[in-house]
């Protein structure tokens, strides 16, 4: 399931972020692979935001849960600060990883990116709130209507009415 994302400069950038890997850790992992199965699944953010799973044997569950994922950033009851403050650490983590000289000037060669823009982006990483969360939930992954799913496995573990393609 996708919705449309963000770019590196973009304000909220850093805050989807935050929530990929809280919701990935806290919400998604428990769900769908201990409870349901799956090998794994997670949330990815940047120009698209995409929700994932894989080798998964119960799809309408995993869409049901990805659907779901607003109502449970605005619950709160599955995480709590320390869980936001975990995933600033691991983003920033990423960030902050030690870079060989051959690598240095790649990703503004590729992609444009600043030293600036990595430290705009640390700043707004560490300053990230619960509330900033819900905010960004709500904003980028709260209308369905505005998503995009697909499903690649075998057409017989799709509900009968969805629309489905063989290749």
């Amino acid at each position: 399931m996708s919705f449309p994302g963000v770019n590196y400069e973009h304000e909220d950038y850093a805050k989807l972020k935050v929530l990929s890997t809280v919701v990935s850790y806290n919400y998604l992992h428990p769900e769908i692979r201990e409870k349901g199965g799956a090998y794994g699944g997670g949330l990815k953010s940047g120009e698209s935001i995409s929700f994932y799973s894989y080798r998964d044997p119960n799809i309408e569950a995993t869409l049901n849960t990805f659907s779901n994922t607003v109502n449970w950033i605005k619950d709160g009851k599955g995480y709590n600060d320390t869980d936001i403050e975990e995933a600033k650490i691991s983003i920033l983590g990423g960030l902050d990883s030690p870079i060989v000289p051959s690598k240095k000037g790649t990703a503004f060669f590729s992609q444009g990116i600043t030293d600036e823009m990595r430290q705009k982006l640390r700043d707004c990483v560490f300053s990230t709130t619960k509330d900033d969360l819900i905010h960004v939930s709500e904003k980028y992954i709260g209308d369905s209507s505005k998503s995009y799913i697909t499903v690649v496995g075998n057409e017989d573990k799709c509900p009968s009415d969805w629309n489905t393609f063989t290749f």
